[in-house]
């Protein structure tokens, strides 16, 4: 009950009587302050809430309690534990997201400290092993691409306008990313034999965009002149050790898959016949067709000499070559002319038959080796990073090869051969370049078992 003098005046501010009532309310002890006394246990770095505060004479009682039941225990570690209430502002809803979702986000972050850990890992080892190089592991191959000529005036060669429209538009992609990696091998003045590095900023807004359109310009003021010249001559040497058997020079222009294909043929290959590879001309330029460039060396350190970048270029190459095989008597087993055989005057000296060989191989360049093209590798291309693929194709003058000259060159060692087309020699490399039906029936092959699949009289190969 309120005192007499107080009710007037708040039956005219209830207000003023709410906060007062409250307040009141507020000094009483709780009632239920006596049955909840309990001992506080340790404190513990787990437990983060606050005790109440418990009021003054419910704390004397308390204590004078637990003296007379517990006097060794100081009355400071007693405290009471009164209802909480309930918080006036609600709580936020929680996101609750479904398990698919949180699996695949954590294998998203699991995926990407892996790769940081490799990371860290490389980074070790380039201290402790500064002779060696981390950053030439192997990787995979760039997304390079084989472009297709659009002619809207032969509509046969696609089965509708929307195929026509999507090849169209993904060989625009094509350039773009063409210019995107030659815009980046330019600002780090990584074409050799092209100094870039004084490049004045008119000369990047009008002239660059010019050169980094012409991937595939075989013009000698070209920025991938020097590509060109140095993958024909890695091309050269490459065949020239294959022939010889010379694994360490196969070792130095083969990488990769490669470079395991060709040391496996080596092995399978007869040592008791001699070969002579010759190279005669280039029927057309070399040209690229496809270039893909990327930062590889990721220490934080500069490279002592060259650049971060890696490049892998998809190079055509349309030579006129010849392979000899001779046994270890020095006679002739391959295609020849009777007037070219003379007996022992020619010993190892025979020509062969000139044949069209049309290849398409990637070379990686790393720009942290050397600032010339000495160093280019060669490796085959991979048929699992493009919808068609063209890796080695055969072009002849003649298609008079039976099955069983091609079987005897097989039981010589010189490897599978590859699969020809029937189609004249006029056609086969436009058929094989536009059809892509026959190109997935194509095989992967060298270019010496390229070559084994010349013409060879099953006579000679009795001898």
């Amino acid at each position: 009950m309120l005192p007499s003098y107080l009710s007037t005046t708040c039956r005219r501010s209830p207000s003023l009587f709410r906060t007062f009532a409250t307040a009141t309310k507020e000094k009483q002890p709780h009632p239920q302050a006596k049955t909840q006394v309990k001992v506080r246990p340790t404190a513990s770095a787990s437990r983060t809430t606050t005790e109440p505060k418990v009021p003054s004479a419910v704390k004397g009682r308390v204590s004078s309690e637990h003296a007379a039941k517990h006097p060794s225990q100081p009355a400071s570690q007693v405290h009471s534990h009164p209802e909480p209430t309930k918080p006036h502002a609600k709580a936020a809803p929680s996101v609750v997201t479904s398990g698919k979702e949180a699996e695949k986000e954590k294998s998203e972050e699991e995926v990407l400290r892996e790769q940081m850990a490799q990371i860290d890992q490389m980074l070790a080892m380039e201290k402790l092993f500064p002779t060696t190089d981390p950053w030439a592991q192997r990787v995979d191959t760039l997304d390079v691409e084989l472009p297709y000529v659009v002619n809207p005036f032969k509509p046969s060669e696609y089965p509708s306008w929307r195929s026509f429209f999507e090849q169209f538009s993904q060989n625009r992609q094509h350039s773009l990313k063409n210019a995107t990696s030659m815009w980046s091998l330019a600002g780090a003045n990584a074409f050799p034999g092209v100094d870039l590095s004084g490049a004045k900023f008119r000369h990047k807004l009008f002239k660059w965009p010019w050169h980094v359109f012409q991937c595939r310009s075989t013009k000698p003021n070209a920025w991938v002149a020097p590509f060109r010249a140095g993958a024909l001559e890695s091309y050269i040497e490459l065949n020239n050790a294959l022939a010889a058997n010379d694994v360490k020079r196969i070792k130095t222009y083969a990488i990769d898959s490669y470079q395991d294909t060709q040391l496996k043929l080596l092995k399978k290959r007869s040592q008791e016949y001699l070969y002579k590879w010759r190279f005669h001309g280039e029927l057309s330029p070399t040209r690229i067709l496809s270039i893909r460039a990327m930062e590889g060396y990721l220490s934080p350190e500069e490279p002592r000499f060259g650049n971060r970048f890696m490049a892998h270029i998809l190079v055509k190459f349309d030579t006129e070559q010849s392979l000899e095989i001779y046994d270890r008597k020095g006679h002739p087993l391959h295609a020849h002319k009777p007037e070219d055989d003379h007996g022992k005057k020619t010993w190892l000296n025979v020509p062969a038959e000139k044949r069209r060989v049309i290849e398409y191989l990637v070379l990686e360049k790393r720009m942290w080796y050397d600032a010339t093209l000495k160093f280019l590798r060669m490796k085959l291309f991979s048929a699992a990073f493009l919808t068609f693929v063209v890796v080695s194709v055969v072009a002849m003058p003649s298609q008079t090869s039976t099955d069983d000259d091609i079987e005897e060159l097989v039981k010589l060692g010189l490897g599978a051969p590859c699969i020809r087309s029937k189609a004249s020699s006029t056609s086969t490399a436009a058929t094989l370049t536009r059809t892509p039906a026959k190109r997935r029936n194509t095989e992967n092959v060298s270019p010496l078992t390229a070559l084994a699949s010349l013409e060879v009289p099953a006579a000679t190969l009795q001898q």
